[in-house]
């Protein structure tokens, strides 16, 4: 009996060697708070469940990994409900966050939203396609913000993987967009008034449109796919490139 309960011990233990050293670990997962696969619904793929009501999405068309979500440019739009998942700074500072999508427009220069947290004049932050370009602004409030847009322009009905990273510095130089995994042309920056640091509130998360003048217009005529959120890490470029070239191979990050 000693030699059975033995064994029994030692064949345990190698098992969890081996689960703790011959699997491998999705280096995505770490610091993942949302992830939007946008197959046939708005579900989060994560274990938060920050799941979205759609209005007049479809969800038909190829997307870059199976389906996506299209987006008509009037009603279409995605709400999340409010989380301090997506509240990208504490009572004293900014936090580091990465947004990574792949994203595309039907109507170059128009100004259409992708994503926001803003509901009139309480902002935290906007993610935009205006004049041929991706922008990002950070608000302390909608006179004092930090701003950054790629130097390269959007082609019109292309698809393109973006990642946002910033570095929860307070300073504009803290913002990094890559496109399709690389720097591209560079990121131009700017700001306005006396930046201090995003406020803290309980408003929704929108995708596809905005919600400033709380009748969600300027909307995404375009489509989104594989939208992912981390929180507390702004990604490398390396980084950017390896999740942008794990979704061409047809696999979602998770």
């Amino acid at each position: 009996i000693l030699g059975i309960n033995y064994n029994s011990t030692v064949i345990m233990k190698r098992k969890m060697l081996f689960c703790q050293t011959g699997a491998a670990v999705n280096p995505f997962l770490a610091n993942m708070v949302a992830y939007w696969r946008f197959n046939s619904d708005s579900l989060d793929s994560t274990i938060n469940a920050h799941n979205g009501t759609d209005t007049s999405i479809n969800y038909s068309n190829a997307g870059i990994v199976n389906n996506c979500a299209t987006f008509d440019g009037t009603s279409s739009k995605i709400v999340v409900p409010q989380s301090t998942d997506f509240d990208f700074s504490d009572i004293s500072s900014d936090i580091p966050f990465t947004m990574g999508f792949f994203a595309k427009h039907n109507s170059s220069g128009s100004t259409q939203w992708i994503m926001s947290k803003r509901n009139g004049s309480v902002a935290q932050y906007d993610i935009l396609f205006a004049g041929g370009f991706l922008y990002i602004y950070l608000y302390t409030n909608t006179s004092n913000y930090l701003s950054a847009r790629t130097n390269d322009t959007i082609v019109n009905g292309a698809w393109n993987y973006f990642t946002i990273t910033y570095t929860g510095s307070g300073v504009n130089t803290g913002i990094k967009i890559y496109t399709s995994g690389l720097v591209g042309s560079g990121t131009s920056r700017s700001s306005a008034g006396t930046y201090t640091k995003m406020p803290i509130a309980s408003i929704p998360f929108v995708i596809g449109a905005e919600n400033f003048t709380g009748s969600f217009l300027l909307g995404l005529n375009g489509a989104l796919d594989e939208v992912a959120i981390w929180k507390g890490v702004a990604y490398t470029q390396a980084q950017s490139l390896d999740a942008y070239n794990k979704l061409l191979t047809g696999n979602s990050l998770i």
